[in-house]
């Protein structure tokens, strides 16, 4: 159920304690200025150590890309207010005439690929 970035199983201790390494489970983050479609954001691809591909049979994805908002929202559930950065969209590195929330990746390598290119159409596209 659990594995490192390689795919290998791990116990759950065992990704308990990478998953709290930063330098382990983040692949690559960039604070992102305002765009022509996007407040001040942060572009995240973490490694999950999850597999989040529920289809039979298909490579396992275990690394995310997300885009945050920099500015903090507040939501309130049984009396208690929470602060959290609001997700948001981005170009869809396999389609980029197509916006998406999140993309996922089967290896580290394709993480890291990714998420430069997500960094560059959003350049390319959201600052004009």
């Amino acid at each position: 159920m659990y594995t490192d970035k390689f795919g290998r199983p791990l116990a759950l201790l065992e990704w308990a304690e990478l998953n709290e390494d930063r330098e382990y489970s983040i692949v690559g983050s960039n604070l992102i200025v305002a765009t022509t479609m996007c407040p001040p954001s942060r572009l995240s691809t973490v490694w999950l150590g999850l597999n989040y591909n529920f289809w039979p049979g298909g490579p396992p994805l275990i690394f995310e890309t997300m885009r945050f908002s920099q500015k903090e929202g507040t939501r309130t559930f049984e009396g208690q207010t929470y602060t959290y950065h609001p997700i948001l969209e981005f170009p869809d590195p396999n389609d980029n005439t197509q916006r998406t929330e999140q993309v996922r990746w089967s290896t580290e390598e394709q993480a890291r690929l990714g998420h430069a290119r997500i960094v560059r159409l959003i350049q390319e596209l959201e600052m004009q």
